[in-house]
Formats: C-alpha cells, structure tokens, sequence
C-alpha cells in the first residue's frame, strides 16, 4: 500500500513538472513576441538591435520545452536515491 502512495506522489510530481514546463515554454513565447516588436520598432528607429539569435535560442529552447525534450540533473549525497529516482522516473 505504501507503494502506490509513493507512486502516487511521484506521479503527481511528475505532472506538476510537465504542467511548469509548459508555462515556461508559454512565458517564452511571450518574450519572443516582445523581442520580436522591439527588433521591428528598433529597426524602423534607430538601426537593427540584432536580436534574431537571441529569438532563435528561445524559439529552440521553447519547442523542446513542448516536446518534452530537455536536460535534467540530478545530484546528491551517496546512497540518497539518485538511481531510484531515475528507474522511476524512466519507468
């Protein structure tokens, strides 16, 4: 029985973390549509801001966000659980 709840919260977790990413992948798209107008108005200003890589590195970074594609790193202490964490995680 304790599995399942261990289980269960793990699970959980795992939802709140595939729930934050997508927030962050949205929080980004919002900056690449404020990078996006200050290019365009600084452009028609005063000169090109030269910001299209920076908007490429977010545009990468957010399109990985939501394909579930991204680096985790797990550290701790010996013998904490690191391994078990990720044979969970992995299924």
């Amino acid at each position: 029985m304790m599995i399942n709840c261990e289980t269960t919260t793990l699970l959980d977790d795992l939802q709140k973390v595939s729930d934050v990413r997508s927030q962050i992948a949205n929080y980004l798209d919002e900056m690449i549509k404020t990078l996006e107008k200050g290019e365009s108005m600084g452009e028609n200003l005063s000169g090109k801001l030269e910001l299209s890589q920076y908007i490429d590195d977010l545009e990468k970074i957010g399109s990985n966000l939501k394909n579930g594609i991204f680096l985790l790193l797990v550290l701790g202490d010996m013998k904490r659980g690191k391994s078990t964490f990720l044979n969970a995680l992995l299924g």
